[in-house]
């Protein structure tokens, strides 16, 4: 069973794909919204915040989902 600890809004539709970078600092995502993002972990981010902010995101670049 999995339970969810955090969460980072963004995407508009239902991500299908994640991604962590080996330093586990990075994550990378994937939409029906056809963008793709990369979120960094934010360190002053303090409980109730989401520790995930968008750092960069890639928009336009797909006809269908990503």
């Amino acid at each position: 069973r999995f339970v969810a600890v955090a969460a980072a809004r963004g995407h508009e539709e239902r991500c299908w794909h994640v991604a962590w970078s080996p330093d586990g600092t990075l994550v990378a995502s994937a939409s029906s919204d056809r963008t793709a993002r990369i979120w960094g972990s934010d360190d002053d981010a303090g409980r109730g915040d989401p520790p995930w902010v968008e750092v960069a995101r890639l928009d336009d670049a797909h006809e269908r989902t990503v």
